[in-house]
């Protein structure tokens, strides 16, 4: 299955750095794979793809020279553990790919004089900051999982990219001097000059939106609105103490629609359930069932990620949470190399089949009564067709 771009999944502006006669292009969408990519391959790895979102422009520089600059914004996966490569290394897949693409000398010829071999660099953006940190010196991050800048500044990650010429041609591309936790010669960049980030903050240059590809299956009355940047949330579980699960998810408030009495529906996009799977995390000795773990997450995502009504005495039915109509247990590998622990993790079994529950919230009294879930539709109730035991969780209301 292939996709020419994302759902409407709302993504960051390119960082506006300098030149403002000539604006950045886009947006545009580029697909690399670990199929065609050797260094995207990993042992404990399974295939994957990832959907760079990306501008671009092509603007002067010193000597009369030009340069094809790229700002990327977004990269989109599916597949099987994709999170375990690193974002710089599928940066540079893309990087290759898209240079590589270029018409016949196109960048051997933005020189001036043309270039016809060597190895040369250009600039590339990405989103990068000064972030704060946290009392043991880690990114400190806000509710949602975002690092929190240190200023209101726009921030920008200026990395030079290197590459090899052969006829006018890109050979090869690589990056120099690979460090930990930021892309190479890398700087952050505010108002096109180049920063220092103070002590108090941690400069981090490869902070572009990395999520799950969103398969939504789904085609039901008032599907419209963007969804919001992946969210995540820790849940208790019940009967296992001091466990606690993380979901992922996305939220969204539809258009007007005519089939709801011209309302606008508030949805949820329920994408996984992840706990760490090591013996020293209270949900590896609790080894919660996956139906309890799945229906908690539900319960806890309708009772406080929906807006309730606000009226004294008032009812609405336009509640929504998409999802997989079959999921099933996962086990991924760690990675030390990159600060990735084991993990237990709850995940759909394909993407052709979708479950939507919609439910009633109802304020009585003033007092905000529990949700009614009034409708649950699969698109495909075969869990056993899947290869991994799945099992099925759109069972309609009784």
């Amino acid at each position: 299955m292939s996709y020419a771009q994302p759902y409407n999944i709302i993504t960051p502006s390119p960082c506006q750095v300098g030149y403002s006669s000539y604006p950045w292009q886009g947006p545009k969408w580029d697909t690399v794979c670990t199929n065609h990519y050797y260094s995207l391959q990993c042992e404990s790895c399974d295939n994957c793809c990832y959907i760079i979102k990306y501008y671009d422009r092509e603007k002067p520089g010193t000597l009369d020279s030009r340069s094809y600059e790229t700002n990327v914004v977004g990269i989109f996966y599916y597949g099987k553990d994709c999170e375990l490569r690193e974002r710089r290394t599928i940066l540079l897949a893309f990087y290759d790919k898209l240079l590589k693409s270029k018409p016949d000398g196109y960048i051997g010829h933005l020189f001036d004089p043309p270039n016809d071999d060597g190895t040369l660099s250009m600039d590339q953006y990405t989103v990068g900051a000064c972030y704060q940190k946290d009392m043991n010196g880690d990114i400190y991050y806000d509710i949602n999982g975002v690092p929190v800048n240190c200023s209101e500044d726009e921030y920008c990650c200026k990395m030079s990219l290197w590459f090899t010429l052969d006829n006018f041609n890109v050979t090869s591309t690589f990056y120099f001097n690979l460090e930990d936790n930021r892309l190479p010669d890398s700087s952050i960049v505010v108002n096109n000059s180049s920063i220092n980030c103070s002590t108090a903050c941690a400069r981090i240059c490869h902070n572009v939106q990395f999520e799950p590809l969103m398969q939504v299956m789904c085609n039901p009355p008032c599907n419209t609105g963007d969804w919001s940047p992946e969210k995540n949330k820790k849940i208790p579980i019940p009967g296992c103490p001091e466990c606690e699960v993380t979901v992922f998810f996305r939220t969204r408030t539809t258009d007007q629609c005519p089939e709801a009495g011209m309302q606008s529906f508030n949805d949820i996009y329920l994408d996984r359930i992840e706990s760490i799977d090591d013996p020293s995390n209270p949900c590896y000795i609790c080894e919660a069932p996956e139906q309890l773990i799945h229906t908690t997450v539900m319960n806890e995502l309708v009772s406080t990620e929906l807006t309730y009504p606000t009226g004294f005495n008032e009812c609405k039915e336009n509640y929504r949470i998409f999802q997989s109509g079959c999921w099933h247990d996962h086990y991924q590998h760690g990675i030390v190399e990159i600060d990735l622990p084991p993990k237990r993790m709850l995940i759909k079994c394909g993407d052709d089949n979708c479950c939507v529950h919609q439910y009633q919230l109802c304020r009585v009294g003033g007092e905000i009564q529990a949700p009614v879930l009034l409708d649950a539709t699969a698109t495909n109730v075969w869990c056993d067709y899947y290869t991994a035991p799945c099992f099925f969780v759109c069972e309609p209301p009784e």
